[in-house]
This record gives structure tokens, sequence and C-alpha cells, in this order.
């Protein structure tokens, strides 16, 4: 009996110290939009889950929660899902993804969004309805991206019925999504440092910057999360701006921000690329801090205002910084990145395992760009070594969120 009883004490000691943590995070491609799941797989068994965005049309959440049914069967369930802001191209896929997760009894710990708060100004609320404005309505390049576009004002009140029946809140600065649903025991932290034009001032501190008087876009609303994990960092930021008068330049808060972590030689392993590419983002300031190895650009080529993005100039400013790129999107065999029309949409996953060394395992996948975005061929696999300096811990970010209701200082 002692014996027996060793031999299982041996089992489980082996088993535990073979089971470590890893983090995956999907940039799938649902053509102009976004939507990003991460996944944290944590060395007791359990997970996180974390859902931003879901699209811009019922049919792709239809792909996108097949996707994420298949990869979490024993799971079901989403611990917050986060619309990073009020434009259709981010918010208009999640009511039909929150009625799949209704349908097939998925758990969801908290919805996100900042429609909680009210007053929502008129001049934001506006700026939702429509979508960036109504000269969008005469898109040239339609055909890359095959929804409707029109007066969102019944998406957005479809959406904020059905968030309605969910348990909702708007994130205050300094949350950890990996602690808001449950204490998870785990080395990743994915902290809201920027949220409703407030950005963080200095790491660890409830202080913030607010420019909530000086915005003109939903855009400038975005969320923004910085994710860490055994010294890999990664930045996601909704449709942020980095340059005015378009938009608010709240880009370089960000970096000054980051400059304030305590870490030698910090910088972002990779970068979720702010507003699709766009030219009035992913300024030189914000290059020149956070330097990132890999960059995901979400996009289809989408044109507004009859101008395409990505554009070419934030193209080649991230490979100035000598950036790894790659999109959620293939163009056709007679397109550029940067122009023409999309043959493919694609799914770009980060795969970090612990320990990390500085290797980024990437895994694409195309997808058909009509109805609900079957998948084309096998998957493609490739490794990007990021030889940067990666400080191995960063010291625990305090949970401040009933600290951070009054203005900064």
């Amino acid at each position: 009996m002692k014996k027996l009883f060793i031999v299982i004490a041996l089992f489980f000691f082996a088993s535990s110290y073979l089971l470590s943590e890893k983090l995956e995070i999907h940039h799938i491609g649902i053509g102009q939009g976004d939507c990003t799941l991460i996944v944290g797989h944590h060395d007791d068994g359990t997970k996180t889950t974390v859902l931003i965005d879901a699209g811009n049309w019922k049919t792709k959440a239809k792909g996108v929660f097949r996707y994420l049914d298949d990869l979490l069967p024993n799971y079901k369930r989403i611990d917050v899902a986060i619309s990073s802001h009020l434009h259709a191209d981010h918010y208009g896929g999640m009511t039909e993804m929150l009625t799949q997760f209704q349908e097939n009894n998925w758990a969801v710990g908290y919805v996100v969004d900042k429609a909680v708060l009210e007053p929502i100004s008129p001049l934001i609320k506006d700026d939702c309805h429509q979508c960036g404005g109504l000269d969008i309505l005469e898109d040239p390049y339609f055909e890359n991206d095959p929804v409707p576009m029109f007066d969102t004002r019944g998406m957005l009140e479809d959406y904020l019925e059905k968030a309605s029946q969910f348990p909702r809140k708007d994130l205050q600065l300094g949350t950890d999504l990996f602690r808001l649903t449950k204490q998870a025991n785990t080395e990743i932290k994915m902290i809201c440092i920027g949220a409703n034009a407030k950005i963080l001032k200095k790491y660890g501190s409830k202080f913030y910057d607010n420019y909530e008087n000086q915005a003109q876009s939903e855009n400038d609303y975005s969320y923004i999360f910085l994710l860490t994990f055994d010294g890999f960092t990664y930045l996601t930021s909704g449709d942020l701006g980095g340059y005015s008068p378009a938009y608010l330049d709240l880009e370089t808060p960000i970096t000054e921000y980051c400059k304030t972590i305590p870490v030698t030689g910090f910088h972002c392993c990779s970068v979720k690329i702010n507003h699709h590419g766009s030219g009035h983002s992913t300024n030189e300031n914000f290059l020149k801090v956070l330097n990132p190895t890999f960059s995901i650009i979400p996009s289809a080529l989408r044109s507004f205002s009859g101008t395409q993005i990505p554009r070419k100039e934030t193209i080649d400013r991230l490979k100035k910084y000598n950036s790894n790129i790659d999109y959620t999107y293939v163009p056709d065999a007679n397109s550029e990145y940067w122009k023409g029309k999309v043959a493919y949409f694609k799914d770009v996953v980060i795969t970090i395992e612990d320990p990390f060394q500085g290797e980024l395992k990437i895994t694409t996948r195309k997808r058909e760009k009509s109805g609900e975005i079957e998948f084309v061929g096998p998957a493609s696999k490739y490794t990007i070594e990021c030889t940067k300096h990666h400080a191995k811990s960063i010291e625990q970010i305090s949970f401040i969120e009933s600290s951070t209701n009054s203005s900064g200082q």
C-alpha cells in the first residue's frame, strides 16, 4: 500500500511539473474589422478566454463561433467579451456572437463596452450610428468585403439590447482581465491601460491623463490592453489614433506610460496595429518605444472615403523598424497589401510557451470571403525569433479598479 501511495504521489507530481502555461492570440480573419481571441492555458489545467470584437456582420460571427466551439469544445466559456469601441466593424458581429453563446449554452463572465456609461456624448453617439460618416456609404471597394454599409442605428440598438442580457461593465483603468472573473493561478497579465480617452499616467499608479473633452471620434474611446507573459509583451488598442487633427494622438501617451514600466529595454514583442493600418495611426513615437518584432494588421483593403487601409506609409514605417508583418487577408495576384483586391481572409495565431525564449510560433489559415467564412486549405506555420531583451517578470500590477473612478492628476 505504501509503495502504491508513493507511485500515485510521484505521478501527480510529474503531471503537475510537466503541465506548463501557454498563451494563444488568435487574430481571426473576418474582413474589414477586428476579432481577436486570447486564450491562457494555466498550469493547474484551467483556462482564461478573452474575446475582443466580433467583426461587422452576423454571418461572420457564426463562422467565428464555430471556430471557438472547435477550439474550446470542453470549456464553452468566454470570461470577458469586449467591444473595443462602438463602430460597427468591431461590435457589428457581437450581437450574433452573444446569441450563439446563449443558444449553445456557453457561459459569459462579462460583456464589456463603454455604452454602459451614461450619458453618451451626442456627437460620439452619432459617430457610432454612422460608423464614421455617411460618405462611406458609396464605397468603391465594396466587393472586397460584401457587407451592406448603411446607417447602423438599428445595429447599435440591437447590440445594446443583447448586451443588456449579460453581466456587463465598463472597465476601469488598471483592471487585469485575467483576474476579473476569477483568481486564476497564472503569470499572464492583461492590463487595461487606456479607456474612454483616458490613459494611465505611470506603471502601478491609479492616476491617468484625461483627454475626453478633446475626443472627436468613437475611435478615441478604444480600450487599450497590455498583455504580458514570462517576458513576452503584446499591445492591442482598437482603432486608436496617433495623429491629430483627424483623431487624438493617444499613441504618444501610451508610449509615455510604457517608458515607466520598470524593466530594462522594454519593447512589445507583438502589436495589433491600430485602426487597420490607417495613415492616422502607428506614429513614430509609438514605433520607436514599442519597437514591435511582429505586427498584425487586421483589415480587408477596405476603402473609407476613397482611401484604402492599410496605408502604404504605415507599412513602410513598420518596415523602417524591421517589424515582421502579417495580415488578416491575402491580396489577389494583381494586388498589393496596400491596394487592390482581397483573394482570401486569413487567421493569424501567435502561440507563446513557457518558458519564453523569444520564440513566437505563428499559424495561419485562409478563409473564404463570403458567407460564414469557411476555411480554405490547410494551415501554415512559421516561427519568428524575438532577439530583443525580455524581462522574465514584471512586478504585479495591483488590481485598482475601485480606486480609479475619480479624474486623474
